[in-house]
C-alpha cells in the first residue's frame, strides 16, 4: 500500500511540474534527492522558468544591478521619444503609458538632443514581474511597482495558434489632459516632499 501511495505522489508531483510548465505559470520543478527520490522530505526545489523572454530578463537584471542607483529624471527628446536618464546614460522609455506613470514619481527635464544623444543607451525600461507582488519597473537602481498595469496570461503556442492574427493595436495613454493633470499632481508631490 504504501509503494502506491508513493507511486501516485510521484506522478501527481510530475503532472504539477508539466502543467505548470506548459502554463507558463513558473511552477516549481522537483529536484531529486541524495537517495534520488522525488518525494522524499529533503527534495529541494527550484523555479522553472518557461516564459521565451527569461533570458533577455536575466541579462537586463544583470546589467541593471551593475549599473548602482543613480539618480534619475525623465526627458522627451524632439522626435517625441521618452528617456529615463540615469547618472551618465539613457534609457528608452517605449511604452507611453509607463512613461506617464513614471512622471508621477520622478522629475521631467529638458536636455538638448545634442546632450542626450551624447549618452550611451543603456537597456529600455520595461515591465518585470516577479514570482508574487505587482510588476514593477526598474529605474534609478529602485524598483517601482506597477498597479493596473494588464498583464498578459500566458499561453502554449499551440493555444495561440488556434486565433487568426489581425491588425497590430498600439496602446497609448489614456488621453493626453489625463497625462498632463498626472504630471501637474507629481510636481505638487515632489514639492510637498521637498518642503
Amino acid at each position: 500500500m504504501d509503494r502506491l501511495r508513493r507511486h501516485l505522489r510521484a506522478l501527481a508531483a510530475v503532472n504539477r511540474q508539466l502543467f505548470a510548465q506548459l502554463e507558463g505559470t513558473g511552477g516549481r520543478s522537483a529536484a531529486p534527492a541524495d537517495e534520488g527520490d522525488l518525494l522524499a522530505e529533503g527534495s529541494a526545489y527550484r523555479p522553472t522558468l518557461t516564459n521565451r523572454r527569461s533570458a533577455a530578463a536575466g541579462e537586463m537584471v544583470d546589467r541593471l544591478t551593475t549599473a548602482g542607483g543613480a539618480s534619475a529624471f525623465l526627458v522627451t527628446d524632439s522626435e517625441r521619444r521618452h528617456w529615463a536618464v540615469e547618472g551618465q546614460s539613457r534609457r528608452r522609455v517605449k511604452a507611453r503609458m509607463i512613461y506617464e506613470a513614471l512622471a508621477g514619481v520622478l522629475e521631467e527635464r529638458s536636455l538638448p538632443d545634442a546632450e542626450l544623444d551624447r549618452l550611451p543607451e543603456s537597456v529600455a525600461v520595461e515591465v518585470m514581474e516577479g514570482p508574487s507582488g505587482p510588476a514593477f519597473v526598474v529605474v534609478g537602481g529602485r524598483a517601482y511597482p506597477l498597479r493596473g498595469l494588464p498583464l498578459p496570461y500566458p499561453i502554449s503556442q499551440e493555444q495561440a495558434a488556434r486565433f487568426s492574427r489581425g491588425s497590430e493595436i498600439r496602446v497609448r495613454a489614456a488621453a493626453p489632459a489625463t497625462g498632463v493633470l498626472r504630471r501637474a499632481a507629481g510636481r505638487l508631490r515632489r514639492v510637498r516632499r521637498r518642503g
